[in-house]
Formats: C-alpha cells, sequence, structure tokens
C-alpha cells in the first residue's frame, strides 16, 4: 500500500488554514473568483480576458493528486477560502509554485509569504522536493518583491518571452531558484 503524498496535508499558518483541494473544488474557488478579475487573470495567464470552461480546466485547476496540489487559503477566524496556492512537482525532485489572492481586503498583507513560507518548510521538511523552481512576469514587482523576501536567486530572465494579447505588449519573464540548502540556511539564521 501506497503512502498519501505529504502535499496532500492540511497545514497551518499563523493565521491561515491550508486546505488541501480536489479537481472540483479548485475549479469552483479558482474560476469563480479569478476569471472575471483582469488583473489577476492577466498575471496568472497573460491575457486579462476571461478563460472558457474547458481552457480552465486544461490551464488553470493545478489538481492531479500526483504531481500537482492546491491548498484554498482559509483565515482561521473563519470566512471562505481568500485565494489558493498550487504545487505541481517536476522532474528530477524540483517543484513549481503558483498561488493567486482573490480576496483584495487581504492584499498587501503578507499573505504570499506567510503560505509560501508554511508550504517550502513542508515540502522541504518531508524531503519531497530539493528545489524550487519559478519564474514570474518581470511586471508582476509583487511576485519578484516576495520570491526575493523568501530566499530565492534570479537565475535567469526570458527577454521579451510572453505576450499579451491584450495590449500587444511583449514581456520579460523572470526565473527564480531556492536550493533546500538556502533554505536551511536561512532558517538556521531565522532562529
Amino acid at each position: 500500500m501506497t503512502k498519501p503524498n505529504p502535499m496532500l496535508q492540511r497545514l497551518e499558518t499563523e493565521r491561515f488554514i491550508l486546505k488541501p483541494l480536489g479537481r472540483i473544488e479548485a475549479y469552483r474557488v479558482g474560476r469563480a473568483n479569478w476569471n472575471h478579475d483582469p488583473e489577476i487573470m492577466r498575471n496568472l495567464v497573460h491575457s486579462s480576458r476571461p478563460l472558457g470552461r474547458l481552457k480552465w480546466l486544461k490551464k488553470m485547476v493545478w489538481v492531479n493528486g500526483k504531481s500537482k496540489f492546491s491548498h484554498a487559503i482559509v483565515p482561521k477566524d473563519g470566512g471562505p477560502a481568500i485565494g489558493i496556492h498550487g504545487v505541481t512537482l517536476q522532474k528530477h525532485r524540483s517543484a513549481v509554485l503558483v498561488v493567486a489572492v482573490h480576496d483584495r481586503q487581504w492584499w498587501g498583507r503578507k499573505v504570499v509569504a506567510e503560505v509560501r513560507r508554511a508550504i517550502i518548510d513542508h515540502a522541504f521538511e518531508r524531503q519531497v522536493v530539493d528545489r524550487f523552481c519559478c519564474t514570474v512576469q518581470a511586471r508582476n514587482t509583487a511576485s519578484v518583491f516576495n520570491y526575493k523576501k523568501l530566499g530565492f536567486k534570479h537565475v535567469g530572465t526570458l527577454h521579451q518571452a510572453q505576450y499579451d494579447p491584450d495590449s500587444g505588449e511583449l514581456f520579460d519573464t523572470l526565473i527564480f531558484e531556492l536550493l533546500r540548502a538556502d533554505w536551511d540556511k536561512q532558517r538556521e539564521n531565522r532562529s
């Protein structure tokens, strides 16, 4: 009998419960809250245009229980999910992170850093991965600052690699990386 993947566990942070989502739950929470929010869509899919149901399932549902996992970000003091955090496991013990906080009351309140710190700690402690490698649009300054604050290193730039069909703009994609050894050093310094 195989053990369930550690990424399917419920996690807690100081302010949030990170509740594992199934495919249907992830579809419902994400599509209902993001699909008609141009700012979120622009950062997630490079266009502010809403996606149809099938495109949404293919591109936006980050859940399969084997290599793709999503957690609803639920405030401990109650209420509905304020966002979703996703982890995609890749070859060579690497993973990619993605997050979207749709409740604007929580923007600017360090939700992403708190949630990502818990996810990263969990994945490294359970030896799920040895490395996180993430890409972000250079124009998404909030994400760039979040990655840097968490200790990710900028390891490359794909110049004019993405196209925004709404504006016709070409923009850069930044690549960030975090190794387990670097995270462990940071944790020692925080202690």
